[in-house]
């Protein structure tokens, strides 16, 4: 009788328009009139992780008391003073069939069945996320590596420009009805870090994550991806490589070199990348793949650790992996240079940051040279290949002539495929058949621009690309300056 009478109340009152009588949307067993009446949402299915606060006293008149009998989920409890009950559910998905006894003058006086249906917590949002923190220009400041460990428990490192890796942990609520989560995370500051905090929003129906974060020096969005799991990985170890261009460059002002990386993913979906960014620098790059088939970085290779870095979307190609999930995020890389004495190519850094595209290839070994012919389309074991950039070009001629093809010898070796004329130019080079690594020297004469010396050349060969290009990579050429000093030119192969 109480009950009807509030359901009476409550269509006088206007301000709710209960449901069809008996109505359970959500199919939890309690009618959608109860649920209102209790303060919960009608259509909403309780789940592992949300937060529940029902005011059961509802049920009470004047001088009642209530009382629950029957397990109650893990995390909530009852209070007999308030009548309410409160918590943030745990456990697993369960039906939990419970009595709430109305009791008056010591006796029971009336019997409410309330049966609650809890549904097991998300499990796509249990994993790995890894996210850009970008700048209000676009421009990477650092990176966020979160795991969510089990319902509501997530632990997370935090890469920032300049300082140390930082670590935190904490726990998070779902939100009824929402497919969505927010994970508020705070890194403490120090003497040498300014405190960071990160909103980061995780996306059951979606493989992107996307937030905002906050600190003293730079504010901005986050950007990222769930990370591949065993099954979303390639069935077996397979090998990669990948050309870093920034664009066409004189070498003088910025470089002009290829940067390249080497590597495998392995079936668990872990990169490892070698390589070398267009200046010569070494980079070595431990990512992780991402369910969108890509892999996010975030390194700083130089000793300046303040200012320069290297950051952004990378591709990894089809290397057996299952289809890769959509939307996926944009590509591309930002790489940056402060000026730093200390170095030995393009010591005045870079005027402003250089935007970065990354392609990417499987590369299998293979055993012998007309193998590797056939995977990259040769036409009699000839590679063409132009050198730009530094003082230097192979297409001009001037003032050096350079080679402008090579032939493939059976030892894998790289020859000049006929006598270069005028001044010397002379080289010996080598492609590494494991990986498709090219490591080679072009002896140069003096000029203008250069000095005579050996300039070293590094790079990667792809295959299967649609155009004719073939690999690309690194001339260190050398100039005036303290002992070693150089610039880089691009060394581009071509079908």
């Amino acid at each position: 009788e109480a009950l009807d009478t509030r359901i009476q109340n409550v269509n006088e009152r206007g301000d709710t328009v209960p449901p069809v009588a008996g109505r359970d949307s959500d199919g939890d067993g309690l009618s959608d009139y109860e649920e209102i009446l209790l303060g919960g949402d009608s259509t909403t299915r309780l789940r592992v992780g949300e937060r529940v606060d029902l005011n059961l006293g509802l049920y009470a008149q004047a001088g009642q008391t209530l009382k629950i009998v029957g397990r109650l989920p893990p995390g909530l409890t009852f209070n007999a003073t308030t009548n309410r009950l409160t918590g943030v559910l745990g456990g697993t998905a369960a039906f939990y069939d419970l009595q709430l006894q109305v009791i008056s003058g010591g006796k029971i006086v009336k019997t409410v069945i309330v049966p609650l249906v809890v549904e097991a917590f998300p499990a796509r949002l249990l994993g790995s996320y890894e996210a850009l923190l970008e700048n209000t220009n676009d421009v990477p400041q650092g990176m966020v590596r979160v795991t969510v460990t089990q319902s509501g428990l997530w632990s997370a490192t935090l890469d920032v420009r300049g300082t140390a890796r930082r670590s935190s942990k904490g726990s998070f609520e779902l939100m009824a009805g929402s497919r969505q989560v927010n994970l508020p995370m705070v890194f403490k500051g120090s003497k040498t870090a300014e405190e960071a905090t990160v909103q980061m929003i995780l996306d059951i129906d979606s493989p992107q994550v996307s937030g905002t974060y906050s600190i003293v020096s730079s504010v901005g969005a986050v950007r990222g991806i769930r990370m591949a799991t065993f099954g979303a990985s390639p069935p077996t170890t397979r090998r990669m490589n990948m050309v870093l261009d920034a664009g066409e460059q004189d070498g003088v002002a910025y470089p002009a070199g290829l940067g390249w990386a080497k590597g495998t993913v392995t079936n668990k979906g872990a990169v490892n990348l070698a390589g070398e960014l267009g200046d010569g620098q070494k980079m070595t790059l431990s990512l992780r793949l991402g369910v969108t088939g890509q892999s996010l970085a975030w390194v700083q290779p130089y000793r300046n650790k303040v200012d320069s870095y290297f950051g952004g979307v990378l591709p990894v190609p089809n290397l057996g992996q299952p289809a890769s999930m959509l939307p996926a995020l944009e590509l591309g890389a930002v790489w940056f240079k402060a000026a730093d004495a200390k170095e030995l190519s393009y010591e005045a850094g870079f005027a402003a940051p250089l935007s970065v595209t990354a392609i990417a290839t499987a590369f299998d070994p293979v055993k012998t040279s007309a193998d590797l012919e056939t995977i990259l389309g040769l036409t009699a074991q000839t590679l063409n290949v132009e050198i730009q950039g530094a003082g230097l070009s192979s297409i001009t001629g001037v003032p050096i002539i350079l080679p402008t093809s090579f032939t493939l010898a059976s030892s894998f070796a790289l020859t000049t495929k006929t006598p270069v004329s005028g001044p010397p130019a002379a080289w010996t080079g080598k492609i590494n058949k494991a990986d498709g690594g090219l490591t080679g020297t072009l002896t140069l004469p003096a000029s203008a621009n250069t000095l005579a010396g050996k300039a070293a050349a590094t790079g990667i060969l792809l295959r299967g690309l649609t155009d004719n290009s073939v690999g690309g990579g690194i001339l260190r050429v050398p100039v005036s300056g303290k002992k070693g000093q150089f610039r880089t030119a691009s060394l581009l192969l071509q079908r």
